[in-house]
């Protein structure tokens, strides 16, 4: 778990099975890691771009990334009160910018958490429903975006395009010194 989140003794029960580490600087090799999940992380880093360079650090080629992300959009985001509601809120053009970025490209989108954060008796009860129309009317303003993307081991880390490099023309015979006829 990212330090500045804190840690969250889990299991209940036995061992400590979570750790808390530096989201710039994890405790692994490179190339470790088939898949990174990465939920409510990258929205209370201080540095995502640099978040993300260290996920794919670790990450193995062509590893997956899951990244969970409250929706700028979304009504989650704009109550304090809820676990969304502290932190940066990110839309789909600015992840998709941050993954690019960071040589990742996104395979599959998806949303959760239609149902606004009330904690009101008739608002649970009904909330089974409200998401199911929430995800076939309002997909857009749904409370968490979900993109899994893939690393990319050859992507170019500059925007600018990569020059192709020509072969310069060789002469097929080289000329051979003759021995002079002045004698």
């Amino acid at each position: 778990m990212p330090a500045r989140q804190g840690v969250t003794h889990w299991p209940e029960q036995g061992p400590a099975a979570s750790a808390l580490v530096d989201e710039f600087d994890l405790p692994l090799l490179e190339s470790m890691v088939d898949v990174a999940l990465v939920i409510h992380a990258l929205e209370v880093s201080d540095n995502p771009a640099d978040m993300l360079a260290e996920v794919w650090r670790v990450l193995a080629p062509q590893g997956r990334l899951v990244l969970v992300v409250p929706n700028r959009r979304g009504l989650w985001a704009n109550f304090e009160s809820s676990p969304f509601g502290s932190g940066q809120p990110f839309s789909r053009s600015q992840l998709l910018r941050l993954l690019k970025d960071a040589k990742f490209t996104a395979v599959s989108w998806s949303q959760a958490l239609y149902m606004p954060p009330i904690n009101r008796k008739f608002a649970v009860s009904a909330a089974p429903g409200l998401e199911r129309m929430g995800k076939w009317m309002m997909p857009r303003f749904s409370g968490v975006i979900i993109v899994e993307a893939v690393k990319q081991v050859y992507a170019f880390s500059s925007g600018k395009r990569a020059r192709r490099l020509v072969p310069r023309l060789k002469p097929a015979l080289l000329p051979a010194p003759q021995p002079s006829s002045k004698g």
